[in-house]
């Protein structure tokens, strides 16, 4: 018993304190929200109201003016007088515990708050976009009119310059001086904000005057005058080359200068409309394609000199091309008598005799064009450049082909140069080895200095075979220098060896009669020594000496090197 009754005493201690908890959570947020209140009652929103009795209060201001008021009155003592009670009654729900009841109170507070606070932005946002209106609207329309008076002056002074659209001109002038009447009595009734859109209207309407001012003179001019000249410059261009023979069926010059004398015609119409935005692009667009048609009648009288200087040098060139054909052809049959080309390098050859009577039919072809004066000269021109083109391409192919075949010859000498020194550099070694007087020659030798014969003399014999296989040739040479220099080196190895392994033996008989192993040692190494196994002679005796005198090998190689 005593422990349930100590269980409901915590209960309810835990649930008076979570109670009073949440009541002072309650007491605080009603102090917030109280702050809140009162910040808003002691705002200035009055004194900013009174800044509009400077305007004059009718019409439109004075809508404004008396909506803010009444809504600003109905805050003071409609909604804030209903939060004070409902921050009463808040605080009486929580100091009954009715937390709930507290809360959805203190919910509704906050929103009736903030939806005033929402009121009183838009209030003073709309206050200041009236004043600023009014303000802006005093300072920029004295500008404009000054504007206004510049534009009316400027077009009296230089209306031949405007051609018809100095009347849509004076239409416009005309719009914003009705704007600017329109404007004042927005002003004296006090409609504003009104005011404010006739002012951007006025600003708009000649900011469009002076920019079509500054740009109409300029576009009537290339319409009328610029173009026209260019266009007519164009067709009497055409027509004088027609007469020197020129063939320009593929440069449509007549249709495209009538398109574009319509359009400019439209684009006149168009500019008495002041709607030049269009012309202006429209105008890039032709002067593009004047220059266009300049450039494919300019190609034309360019490929026509060109043709004409170079026509004869191209021929030239081409029956250069065959003389060089020929002569290849002479060295590669003369070539094949001795020696073996490789199927690859054949096809190429025969591919460029395919490509030499290609280009040969195709100038033949060109010359006729010529001849029959049918084609655009500019066509003649890239065929032309092409075939010159292909033709050095092709003698420097050939001319690279020829001397690869005279190469082959040369290879060939080279070839038989390296085999005498291989001969050469193995009877040094030959002499070598007898001023050497060794005890005698190993087998190993003997067979490696058999290998290094019998490889010249695949070399020798590949070098007689009729076509001659170079590829074959410079394999053997290859494999013939390996083996004649691994004699050479071997030779030089066996000599220093048999001498270092006297020099060993001798010094190591200082020690042979007292030393047992020592002499056991050197005689196997004289052993091997008088089988010519000189490697292993040197092994031994080192060996030998080493592990009586450590280093004595080393000082017996130097003794050896100063002699």
């Amino acid at each position: 018993m005593m422990e349930i009754a100590i269980g409901i005493i915590i209960f309810f201690l835990l649930l008076l304190s979570y109670a009073f908890y949440t009541r002072s959570k309650i007491y605080k947020q009603v102090d917030k929200l109280e702050s809140w209140k009162i910040d808003i009652m002691n705002r200035h929103i009055t004194d900013e109201m009174a800044e509009v009795k400077q305007l004059n209060l009718t019409g439109q201001a004075e809508t404004m003016f008396e909506n803010w008021r009444k809504e600003w009155d109905d805050i003071v003592t409609t909604v804030m007088p209903e939060v004070e009670e409902w921050l009463l009654d808040s605080e009486d729900f929580a100091d009954k515990y009715r937390f709930k009841m507290a809360r959805q109170v203190l919910r509704n507070i906050e929103a009736e708050l903030q939806d005033v606070e929402n009121s009183i932005s838009r209030i003073l946002s709309e206050l200041d976009d009236l004043v600023s209106s009014e303000e802006k609207n005093r300072s920029e329309i004295v500008e404009l009119e000054k504007d206004y008076r510049e534009c009316k002056k400027s077009l009296l002074a230089n209306r031949h310059t405007f051609g018809k659209a100095e009347l849509r001109l004076e239409v416009l002038l005309d719009e914003a001086k009705q704007t600017f009447e329109l404007y004042s009595v927005c002003t004296d009734e006090g409609n504003y904000l009104k005011a404010r859109e006739h002012v951007k209207s006025i600003s708009d309407t000649l900011t469009n005057v002076k920019t079509c001012m500054e740009q109409i003179p300029q576009l009537l001019h290339e319409c009328q005058v610029i173009l026209p000249n260019q266009l007519d410059n164009i067709s009497n261009g055409h027509e004088e080359m027609l007469q020197n023979g020129y063939v320009l069926d593929h440069i449509p010059v007549k249709k495209e200068i009538e398109t574009m004398q319509k359009l400019l015609e439209q684009y006149e119409h168009q500019i008495i409309k002041i709607d030049i935005e269009p012309v202006k692009e429209g105008i890039n667009e032709i002067k593009d394609k004047i220059e266009l048609l300049y450039d494919l009648l300019e190609k034309e009288v360019v490929g026509r000199h060109y043709v004409n200087n170079e026509f004869d040098k191209a021929s030239e060139k081409i029956h250069m091309l065959q003389e060089y054909t020929n002569d290849t052809r002479n060295e590669l049959n003369y070539v094949l008598q001795g020696y073996h080309l490789s199927e690859e390098k054949l096809e190429d050859y025969r591919q460029m005799e395919k490509e030499v009577q290609l280009i040969v039919n195709r100038f033949t072809q060109l010359h006729g064009k010529v001849e029959q004066d049918n084609v655009a000269y500019s066509a003649l021109h890239e065929e032309l450049k092409e075939l010159e083109d292909l033709t050095i391409s092709l003698i420097e192919r050939l001319n690279e082909f020829k001397e690869m075949l005279v190469n082959l010859r040369k290879d060939e000498l080279v070839a038989r140069e390296q085999i005498a020194k291989m001969r050469k550099k193995l009877l040094e070694s030959k002499h070598t080895l007898e001023r050497s007087n060794l005890p005698g020659i190993p087998d190993d030798y003997k067979q490696l200095l058999s290998t290094a014969k019998d490889a010249l003399l695949r070399v020798s014999h590949q070098l007689e075979q009729k076509p001659l296989n170079m590829t074959a040739v410079h394999q053997l040479l290859e494999e013939a220098s390996l083996i004649a220099e691994k004699v050479t080196d071997t030779t030089n190895e066996m000599i220093e060896q048999v001498l270092l392994v006297e020099q060993v033996i001798q010094y190591a008989n200082r020690y042979r009669r007292h030393d047992v192993s020592v002499a056991i040692g050197l005689s196997e190494a004289e052993n091997a020594f008088r089988q010519y196994n000189y490697h292993l002679a040197l092994e031994q005796a080192a060996a030998t000496l080493e592990k009586i005198e450590p280093g004595a090998l080393k000082r017996v190689e130097e003794i050896l090197k100063g002699e």
